[in-house]
């Protein structure tokens, strides 16, 4: 018989290499010959606080949780001349799911607290909400690599000129085959 559980007093831990490190992983694992379950994990990541619970069948990780994400936070994610732009923060809410093809990632926000100063279709005031949905998957036919899809609705005022963005992008491994 296989049990047992492993206290989290504040690591450091980094899923995805697309993803930026999850910091002072606090809270317990409990695992048996059978997987592993985790409930009310929580972390420092995209600079706030997110909270995580998850468990494994078979040969699939499903991780649940949510947070608060702020502009400084979201510096590793963009490119540095545009994280200037950012303000304040936003909740979300995600899962993520590894299994033998690979990680899939989604998150949702309304992105409310959020403001960007871009010029249109991105301007967003911190007030303005706009709902946001990031899926993150394996890019099809590619040995290594992303298919990532971004999609920001117009929000609550969509009749005042602002579109629907929906931005997808195949992000394939650009190291050499051997």
């Amino acid at each position: 018989k296989v049990e047992g559980s492993v206290r989290l007093p504040g690591n450091r831990f980094e899923p995805l290499p697309f993803l930026p490190a999850f910091e002072a992983v606090r809270g317990e694992v409990a695992f048996t010959r059978d997987g592993v379950v985790f409930d009310d994990l929580r972390a420092r990541w995209l600079g706030g606080e997110i909270a995580a619970s998850g468990s494994s069948r078979g040969e699939v990780l499903t991780i649940k949780g949510g947070g608060r994400a702020l502009a400084a936070g979201l510096g590793s994610l963009v490119p540095p001349r545009f994280a200037p732009a950012l303000s304040g923060g936003f909740q979300y809410r995600g899962e993520v799911r590894v299994d033998r093809r690979g990680a899939r990632v989604s998150v949702d926000s309304d992105l409310a607290g959020l403001g960007m100063d871009f010029p249109a279709p991105l301007h967003k005031p911190a007030d303005a909400v706009r709902p946001a949905a990031l899926e993150v998957a394996p890019a099809e036919g590619a040995e290594d690599g992303e298919r990532i899809r971004l999609r920001i609705g117009a929000g609550e005022r969509g009749g005042d000129g602002v579109d629907d963005i929906d931005l997808l992008v195949d992000m394939a491994s650009a190291s050499p085959r051997q």
